[in-house]
C-alpha cells in the first residue's frame, strides 16, 4: 500500500498527509471544532419568553421543560380539574357506562372489589362480556387520550368516558 497524497483540512484549510484514506481533518481538534453547530436563528421561547439561539428554524421552545410546561398548561385549559378525587371520578364514569348499557337493554353487573378483573360485566343474549371503564380527555387537536391499561387487565370491551362531556366511546364499538 502506497503513501496517501497530501490534502487540505476541511476545517482549517492547512495541508496535511492523512493516515487513513477517509481522513478529512488534520487533527482531532479540527474535527471537534468542525462539529460545533452554528446557531443561526434567534427566537423568543413560546414557554418562558426568553430569547435563545438555535440552528432549527421551527424550534419554538428553549428547553424541553418549557415545552412540557406549556403542554401541561394547554391540557389543563382544555381539561380543567374536576375538584374530585380520582377514585370518585372513576366511580362516576363506571355508573355512567352502566346506565348507558342498561338503556341499551343489557343486564349490567358492577364489580364490588376495587381490584377486580374488570369494572362491569354485561350479559347479552346469554353471553357475558367484561367491560373496563376509563376516563379520557381531549388534546388541542381533538385526539382522545386515555390512561394506558396494563396487560393484567383482561376485558372484552373498553369504555372511555370523556372527562368534560361524559360522552362514552366503546372499543370495539358496541352493536345494539
Amino acid at each position: 500500500m502506497g503513501r496517501l497524497q497530501r490534502r487540505t483540512c476541511d476545517n482549517c484549510g492547512h495541508s496535511f498527509t492523512p493516515i487513513k484514506s477517509w481522513q478529512r481533518f488534520c487533527a482531532p481538534s479540527c474535527y471537534r471544532e468542525s462539529c460545533q453547530i452554528v446557531k443561526r436563528f434567534l427566537r423568543d421561547c413560546d414557554g418562558c419568553g426568553q430569547q435563545f439561539a438555535t440552528n432549527k428554524a421551527v424550534q419554538r421552545f428553549c428547553e424541553p421543560s418549557c415545552r412540557q410546561r406549556r403542554e401541561r398548561e394547554s391540557y389543563r385549559s382544555l381539561n380543567p380539574p374536576l375538584g374530585l378525587p380520582s377514585g370518585t371520578v372513576g366511580a362516576i364514569s363506571e355508573l355512567l357506562v352502566a346506565v348507558d348499557l342498561m338503556r341499551r337493554g343489557l343486564h349490567v353487573f358492577r364489580c364490588l372489589s376495587p381490584h377486580g378483573p374488570c369494572d362491569l360485566a354485561v350479559l347479552s343474549n346469554g353471553t357475558l362480556k367484561k367491560v373496563e371503564v376509563t376516563t379520557g380527555s381531549r388534546s388541542r387537536s381533538g385526539k382522545l387520550f386515555t390512561p394506558s391499561k396494563s396487560p393484567k387487565h383482561d376485558f372484552d370491551v373498553l369504555a372511555i368516558v370523556e372527562r368534560n362531556t361524559s360522552v362514552i366511546h366503546y372499543q370495539p364499538p358496541l352493536t345494539d
